[in-house]
């Protein structure tokens, strides 16, 4: 719904994902939910709300950066898992840079 830019309908549907999320024990990628609802809200000018769902996906991306850490993890999946969740994790401060700047909050 977003790339055919019914924001609204992808907004309600971003929202109900992530409800599901929040009641589901395991789930692949909730970050990624959370930055598209920042971006899906960047678009709509509702730059406060934005910041707040990237700043929950740089919560959990840290989260589970940790989480593998301590747990330890296999050779080529521990690798992939911590490429793909720093290259997320980036977008991620990138998103939350740019609502700041939106918001005005320079330093």
């Amino acid at each position: 719904y977003k790339r055919r830019g019914k924001l609204h309908a992808a907004l309600q549907y971003l929202a109900k994902a992530l409800k599901i999320e929040l009641t589901s024990e395991e789930v692949d990628n909730p970050a990624g939910t959370h930055l598209n609802l920042c971006a899906t809200l960047s678009q709509l000018g509702r730059h406060g709300p934005a910041l707040e769902h990237a700043q929950c996906a740089i919560e959990l991306l840290e989260a589970m950066a940790e989480t593998r850490e301590q747990k330890g993890g296999e050779g080529a999946e521990k690798q992939s898992g911590a490429t793909d969740d720093g290259s997320i994790l980036a977008i991620a401060w990138h998103n939350m840079a740019v609502e700041q700047e939106h918001l005005g909050m320079l330093e």
